[in-house]
């Protein structure tokens, strides 16, 4: 069934005490300061290893169009809960749908086959983007598959002072699905190496989309660190009619899956 562009919308939608290093020269790498900034990326990695088996039970999606001028179009909201239990697929159950403040939660109930919201982000009518929640470039298993370099300099975001990486990381190499490159930066914190924020693109895009830009925000309180929010902005074509499109995933209410539910 053909999802109507609200609804394809809404489916996009998962220590060193030294300072950040310097940029990723031959002489930066052998230095015991590259060194222990690569480090960083390695703690960010045992980070996600020890926390990739929670997952949210809540996630809200609010999707934004406007038009090629720039005016506003259409506001959707989303609310959905997910389950889990023993070893069964993930259930994904629309809770409420919101068009421009109008309740549509029995039309999108009845009319939108909804994709699991950490396995696959779509956009647009019948377009869809190589993106999952479930991949990371953090993800120990896929290392082989992403190129990392140290920048100069920190940031403090949210309070917490953090060191750039830029990387990139495709995905798809252990698959076998198409061969999508992230492309972006990541800030980790400068003493723990936890995530804190991911931002990248994409590349090649999918055929109705001119430009996205994807922007994870890590929770940082303390408990397992996970994708608190993520936003994608961007333009596309549809029905060859220029669009702006924001769309903001929330995500809550973590809890740890059975690991019999957990498969990697």
């Amino acid at each position: 069934m053909k999802l109507s562009r609200a609804a394809a919308l809404a489916a996009l939608i998962l220590s060193t005490g030294l300072a950040c290093g310097p940029p990723d020269s031959e002489r930066a790498r052998e230095s015991p300061a590259a060194k222990a900034v690569t480090g960083l990326w390695q703690k960010a990695v045992e980070i996600y290893r020890e926390n990739r088996d929670w997952y949210p039970e809540k996630a809200a999606i609010v999707s934004e169009v406007r038009n090629g001028s720039n005016k506003f179009l259409s506001l959707t909201e989303m609310f959905f809960i997910l389950r889990l239990s023993g070893g069964a697929p993930m259930q994904i159950l629309l809770d409420r749908s919101l068009r421009n403040g109008v309740d549509t939660t029995a039309k999108m109930r009845s009319k939108a086959k909804f994709r699991h919201l950490l396995e696959g982000i779509a956009v647009g009518e019948g377009g869809l983007f190589s993106v999952s929640m479930s991949d990371s470039p953090f993800d120990p298993d896929r290392q082989a598959a992403v190129s990392v370099t140290p920048r100069e300099g920190t940031k403090v975001i949210r309070g917490r002072s953090c060191c750039l990486f830029d990387f990139s990381f495709s995905p798809g190499l252990k698959k076998g699905g198409p061969r999508v490159t992230w492309l972006g930066q990541a800030w980790l914190e400068d003493q723990s190496g936890m995530p804190v924020e991911l931002a990248f693109s994409i590349s090649p895009l999918p055929g109705k989309i001119r430009s996205a830009r994807m922007v994870y925000h890590y929770e940082t309180e303390p408990g397992p660190c996970v994708v608190k929010d993520m936003a994608i902005t961007g333009t596309g074509r549809f029905l060859f009619i220029k669009r702006h499109f924001k769309v903001t995933t929330t995500y809550s209410q973590y809890r740890r899956a059975p690991s019999a539910a957990v498969k990697r």
